[in-house]
């Protein structure tokens, strides 16, 4: 049954529209508003008895977190099939490096799960930093995926250019964003803010993309 509905681009349309809006929604929680949560905002630290206190936060963000990185890995193979006939190639490899991103944030997902149950403050927040710093080096790749599905998006004549442009440079946003993450080794304030700048067309490009294909599909019945 699941073959037969991605054969049709619609339903491959929906699928990936519906997929980013949910994720988008659930990592808002899990890693918007939960993560955060262990962070002080002041120094840019973790605060290992915040992640005691709140067990109950700290679960439910890993569940989020789970969600997101399935979904993500779903995403991978819907772009694939829906914009396989625009370029092949190009297609292909931004599948391939969203796949090799989500497998990069589901290792990073296991430094969160090691510290439930724990209670030694320093391995808290010891994993805490192994989960973010792996997963900033997972945004790296998932920012030059993002550059790739922009061009997709480009070579794509129903979707308008303006949208497109908007997926590249959240793409170069992600790239540079992260990288700078990685070589800095911490999380100073300069970084802090030109996330803070930045985070709308990140989000912007493929939030844009869910909302055009699920506008665009809605009335048509074009297979």
């Amino acid at each position: 049954m699941f073959n037969k509905i991605l054969k049709s681009s619609k339903e491959q349309a929906k699928l990936i529209g519906y997929s980013l809006i949910v994720m988008a929604v659930i990592a808002g929680f899990s890693l918007g508003y939960a993560f955060p949560f262990f962070i002080d905002e002041s120094k840019k630290v973790f605060i290992a008895e915040i992640v005691l206190q709140e067990q109950l936060l700290y679960i439910l963000m890993l569940i989020g977190v789970l969600l997101v990185i399935a979904l993500d890995f779903l995403v991978s193979i819907l772009l694939y099939l829906f914009f396989k006939q625009s370029n092949k190639i190009i297609a292909l490899f931004s599948c391939a490096l969203r796949i090799a991103y989500s497998f990069i944030f589901l290792m990073s997902f296991f430094f969160l799960i090691i510290n439930v149950g724990e209670n030694e403050n320093i391995l808290i927040i010891n994993n805490l930093n192994l989960f973010e710093k792996t997963w900033n080096i997972g945004l790296i790749v998932f920012g030059i995926h993002l550059f790739l599905l922009g061009l997709l998006m480009k070579f794509d004549k129903f979707i308008p250019d303006a949208l497109s442009y908007i997926t590249v440079f959240a793409g170069v946003s992600y790239f540079i964003l992260h990288l700078l993450k990685v070589l800095s080794g911490g999380y100073p304030e300069l970084l802090f803010t030109l996330e803070k700048i930045l985070v709308m067309p990140m989000v912007l490009g493929e939030l844009g993309l869910a909302f055009w294909l699920l506008f665009k599909f809605k009335n048509n019945n074009e297979e």
